[in-house]
């Protein structure tokens, strides 16, 4: 035969002398013990007719009704046929009534699980490129997929434990040890024990859950091994085991009870309340199915980067918080580093939550942080920053509301009390229109002295009258009134308003010295010569009480006074020129003031 087939789509297959071995005659070769349990021992074997190695499960011979157990398991398992459960290749019978059956499955090279989690060194060399919490979540999904498949079997495994998973060298995973396994369905009776029948306690103490510490069967379902998973993810985040307790009694006591856990601050959050949940007390409180734990799970192996950026923003937080604190206590913090802490920790919050809206932690962090900053800025009474933040917040907060009211309070109150200053201020500052009144000044001297000029040159061409000097006197009051109402009808303050008042009462004053000078008979100089010294006295009296301005004033009234008693034949253009130099000087100090 040429092994040529036919057909040209069939394999062709070599001829020659065949190479197939011979039937060695026996058809297991068992080995030493590579593993002991409770109720029975595995041992590498060689599988002759096959030439393949294989691991045997016998029962123990010191437990009683190990050997029915065994054949239950092996039932069990071999009805489980899923890429993360260990084939089982036969059940053979031992060499004498005593080994009772032999369970022969796949040969496992690898490490229980139990030992990755324990030795760091050892979990390294299956990291693949990831971190030591990615990897065992993954080991852990793929446990979920195995038990997953068992209950659409209607079978509850019961003892799940990182020591009852084993990780082959290319990361293979395989839940072992289903000794304990029972079933949920009732036409199950005649091949596996049923969970309804199940009145004691069995599994491992520091992993069950309350009905497995009670022995209730009616209570176990799907549920139950949901809690056992639960129990290994807190391994995972913890290192420690459920019910740490130094003896069975303590962690069955610690099992019954369940009480929730106090997790270290550096466990992830969300993965905290997925075991929180998991192992709650009551089962109906967990989670329905072992899908929906490993969805929690799938789902925050997704969104790891807004774990991680998570994690960067909560340690600002931690820095905010100490700053804060340091500043609510009285020491000194310096406001734009804090601000700045501020807007890294927000920022990184925010982008967890793009990534992630549903990252429950950032929600926190970031409802957290904003509540710092708000006290941070209403302790310094800026309620125009605290404002937008507080509109930022996810959850209203009655107690910060109440604060931002009350800092606008006080905010509108000083307000209130700085405009009333303010308006103080500008009522008796006398810089405000003093340009006005310095222009006005110098055009009211202007128009003084050429009325005194203008009466010199008449006196000495002839020789004026009382009439005449009073008709000069009222063009100037004429002119004085003049001014003051224009500049009056400018924004002048109260200061402003009373200088002007006091330079009209001045000027009528001197009016009525005229007139007076002129009842009496006075000669003509002698009036103009005390109207000068008249001017300069109420000048004094108003630099004194009211405006240094008028000093100035003052003392050149007081020298055109002398220059008329020392010159009297120039009386009038001594007086014009002292009318002059006099508004000159108070509108030249007055326009200076208004500049400073």
């Amino acid at each position: 035969m040429t092994g040529r087939p036919e057909n040209p789509g069939a394999t062709m297959m070599p001829s020659g002398p065949s190479f197939a071995p011979k039937p060695s005659g026996e058809g297991l070769k068992l080995h030493e013990v590579i593993a002991t349990g409770g109720m029975g021992e595995i041992l590498a074997a060689r599988q002759t007719r096959l030439q393949r190695t294989v691991a045997v499960k016998r029962a123990r011979r010191d437990v009683r009704g190990a050997q029915e157990a065994l054949h239950r398991e092996a039932l069990l398992t071999a009805a489980l046929e899923h890429p993360n459960i260990v084939p089982v290749h036969t059940l053979e019978d031992g060499e004498d009534d005593e080994d009772g059956p032999l369970m022969v499955m796949q040969h496992i090279e690898g490490s229980p699980w139990s030992e990755l989690l324990a030795d760091a060194d050892m979990a390294r060399a299956f990291l693949d490129g990831r971190d030591p919490l990615t990897m065992h979540l993954d080991i852990l999904i793929a446990t979920c997929n195995a038990i997953q498949f068992a209950h659409s079997r209607g079978i509850v495994h019961r003892d799940l434990k990182p020591a009852n998973v084993m990780i082959g060298p290319f990361g293979e995973v395989y839940v072992l040890d289903w000794g304990l396994s029972v079933s949920l369905w009732e036409e199950d009776a005649e091949r596996f024990p049923l969970a309804r029948d199940i009145n004691q306690p069995a599994g491992t103490p520091s992993y069950m859950s309350p009905e497995l510490a009670r022995g209730d069967g009616s209570a176990i379902d799907e549920r139950t091994d949901v809690y056992l998973l639960g129990a290994i993810l807190h391994v995972i985040l913890t290192g420690q085991t459920r019910h740490p307790a130094g003896t069975i009694r303590e962690a069955l006591e610690a099992a019954l009870v369940s009480e929730p856990v106090n997790w270290p601050a550096d466990v992830p959050k969300q993965l905290a309340q997925v075991v929180d949940r998991a192992t709650r007390a009551a089962p109906e409180e967990r989670y329905a199915t072992v899908d929906a734990f490993r969805t929690e799970l799938v789902q925050w192996l997704r969104n790891r980067a807004s774990y991680q950026l998570t994690q960067v923003a909560l340690k600002r937080l931690s820095v905010l918080e100490m700053m804060v604190q340091g500043h609510l206590a009285g020491l000194a913090q310096d406001a734009s580093t804090l601000s700045f802490v501020a807007v890294e920790g927000r920022f990184g919050f925010r982008q967890a939550l793009e990534r992630w809206p549903g990252n429950v932690e950032a929600h926190e962090g970031l409802q957290r942080l904003l509540e710092l900053n708000i006290r941070f800025e209403l302790s310094r009474d800026n309620p125009d920053s605290a404002g937008p933040l507080i509109d930022e917040l996810a959850e209203p907060n009655p107690e910060l509301d109440d604060l931002f009211q009350q800092s606008l309070a006080r905010r509108a109150a000083q307000s209130e009390a700085a405009g009333r200053l303010a308006d103080l201020e500008h009522d008796a500052d006398l810089a405000v229109a003093a340009a006005p009144q310095g222009v006005a000044g110098c055009l009211i001297g202007a128009v003084a002295a050429a009325v005194c000029f203008s009466l010199g040159v008449a006196d000495r061409l002839w020789t004026i009258s009382y009439f005449a000097a009073v008709t000069g006197f009222v063009i100037f009051t004429i002119a004085a009134v003049l001014s003051t109402l224009v500049v009056s009808r400018m924004a002048l303050n109260r200061a402003s308003r009373q200088q002007l008042k006091m330079f009209l009462v001045m000027t009528l004053t001197l009016m009525c010295h005229w007139l007076g000078c002129a009842w009496l008979g006075l000669p003509i100089t002698t009036a103009v010569a005390w109207n000068a010294l008249l001017a300069a006295g109420m000048l004094a009296v108003t630099g004194a009480i009211f405006d240094i301005a008028s000093a100035l004033p003052a003392l050149v009234y007081a020298a055109t006074w002398a220059g008329i008693l020392i010159f009297p034949g120039w009386t009038w253009e001594i007086f014009g020129v002292g009318n002059f130099v006099a508004y000159s000087a108070w509108s030249t100090w007055t326009s200076r003031r208004g500049r400073l």
